[in-house]
């Protein structure tokens, strides 16, 4: 899911992708946001980054 949200997909696009419905997807976002790290999508992009949760692209 951080994959995703890197893209900077909304919840819906994120549900489709998955394959879920919106409303789990929102939860799974939520519980990420939870983490202390996470204040935002970007945060959260970050945090996964430094975690080694999304591989690193680089730029084109």
């Amino acid at each position: 899911m951080p994959a995703l949200i890197r893209q900077r997909l909304p919840n819906s696009e994120i549900a489709d992708q998955l394959v879920i419905n919106v409303a789990t997807a929102k939860t799974h976002v939520a519980h990420l946001f939870a983490k202390p790290e996470a204040r935002d999508r970007v945060h959260l992009t970050i945090t996964a980054f430094e975690t080694s949760l999304v591989p690193h692209r680089p730029a084109h």
